[in-house]
């Protein structure tokens, strides 16, 4: 999350970055779209040039690791991947409808999960590794 926060937060008409949690639920929004309408961030590692040498943007993660994500700028929604059951809250789903959101990234991580031997479900410390992996591979480009 703090990763798709700070690219946000790197587009340069993002004034601010709203994140909401609703049990297993995310929401990453601005009032501008940090993405200019790219999703295949969602789908395939892409370069993110803001962020250093060889950075590229975290939305590939989410949906390696989260059982849900979905997106939305200017009310207009595209569900990238869905699996399981779960419903998504109500507010979650109107935000997605906000015209006046320019970009708004829901996702969730599953907490419900059998836990393995560590502290973390599986779900939330595979997401954990991810996410640190990334910005350690991120650093040695960027020392490179």
């Amino acid at each position: 999350m703090a990763l798709l926060v700070t690219e946000a937060m790197y587009s340069p008409s993002v004034n601010s970055v709203d994140v909401d949690r609703n049990g297993d639920w995310v929401a990453v929004s601005a009032e501008a779209d940090w993405l200019d309408g790219d999703l295949e961030a969602f789908t395939k590692p892409t370069v993110f040039p803001e962020g250093g040498t060889n950075a590229t943007r975290a939305e590939v993660v989410l949906t390696a690791f989260c059982e849900a994500v979905f997106t939305a700028s200017h009310g207009q929604r595209s569900d990238i991947r869905a699996v399981g059951g779960k419903s998504m809250p109500a507010p979650m789903v109107e935000a997605l409808a906000n015209p006046e959101l320019g970009r708004i990234v829901v996702f969730r991580v599953a907490t419900d999960e059998p836990e393995v031997r560590t502290a973390m479900p599986r779900t939330t410390g595979r997401m954990a590794i991810a996410l640190a992996e990334l910005a350690e591979l991120e650093r040695k480009f960027q020392n490179a």
